[in-house]
């Protein structure tokens, strides 16, 4: 098989190398779910992204560490695979291939400014049996908004071509997933309309302010405005979805960020989900400690 041509976008950001990392057996043993952060490489910056601080290191997994820690988890049922960006990996096609071999469910999270055939081509193969799924960042469709949230130039009618590609492609095995903040709260709207245009579900989520942010979250006042302004659209007939309570979340970043109770003391993904670094690290929350330093938890 030919290797893909790494897109310039993703080699002109991935410039580190994999730290050493040893996955914790226990929590893959266990595991029925796993978060797997395959690179640090993107094309954006966007102001609210949890790993801003590890993409300055461009590391990435690598097919052979990243099929070792798949055969870890021997009770594993999906594999949601993010970064950075998975469609600036090259062995993206062979890793969706490896899951579908073992009968374990791919969804990609991308920031779709990358179209790649080949992936395209196994994400096809792999959701004929049930086993893909995809959903695309669209964190704003006005282009000064977009741009500054970003930290990038012009590519925004790039997205919205690749959102329909990639609709074409997947139908209902795609949704659109947008992050809020204080500077993009004003683009729910449009962008809950190109998901209506696509056919696919919008999802809404409140960033997390972890580490050093250049985004500014929004207060729990404006949190419930987001909450009634989508509860008007989702009248209107649009599919979009938005989980916030400020009664408190078990989630103790989120619950610090805005300032809500923390309803009990451990990480809702606790358990039989685990978090797998770029690095091979493996852990039960998202906001592990990186080898770097740069995250933690708490």
């Amino acid at each position: 098989m030919a290797f893909p041509v790494f897109p310039k976008k993703c080699m002109d950001q991935g410039r580190g190398s994999c730290a050493a990392g040893a996955p914790s057996d226990e929590r893959l043993a266990r595991a029925t779910r796993a978060e797997i952060d395959i690179n640090y490489i993107c094309p954006r910056r966007c102001k609210f992204c949890c790993n801003s601080e590890l993409l300055k290191t461009g590391a990435r997994m690598g097919l052979p560490k990243f099929m070792g820690i798949i055969d870890r988890m021997p009770g594993l049922s999906r594999a949601d695979i993010s970064g950075g960006e998975p469609y600036c990996e090259p062995q993206l096609p062979e890793m969706i291939a490896y899951l579908s071999g073992k009968k374990v469910h791919c969804d990609v999270s991308t920031g779709g400014t990358v179209w790649r055939d080949d992936v395209a081509d196994a994400g096809k193969r792999a959701a004929k049996s049930g086993l893909f799924t995809l959903q695309i960042s669209i964190p704003a469709l006005t282009e000064s908004v977009y741009d500054s949230i970003t930290a990038t130039t012009g590519g925004l009618p790039e997205l919205v071509n690749n959102a329909g590609k990639f609709a074409d492609a997947f139908g209902g095995g795609m949704k659109a997933s947008m992050t809020i903040c204080k500077e993009n709260m004003g683009e729910i709207g449009l962008v809950s309309e190109l998901a209506v245009r696509l056919g696919i579900p919008l999802f809404v989520e409140p960033m997390m302010l972890v580490g050093k942010s250049a985004a500014t979250p929004l207060d729990v006042r404006e949190l419930q405005l987001v909450k009634f302004f989508i509860m008007s659209l989702r009248y209107g007939g649009a599919r979009v979805h938005f989980e916030f309570n400020e009664a408190g979340d078990s989630c103790p970043v989120f619950a610090k960020t805005y300032g809500i109770p923390a309803t009990w003391g451990g990480c809702a993904q606790d358990g039989e989900h685990a978090y797998i670094d770029a690095y091979g690290n493996a852990a039960g929350c998202t906001f592990l400690k990186y080898p770097n330093g740069a995250l933690s938890c708490r």
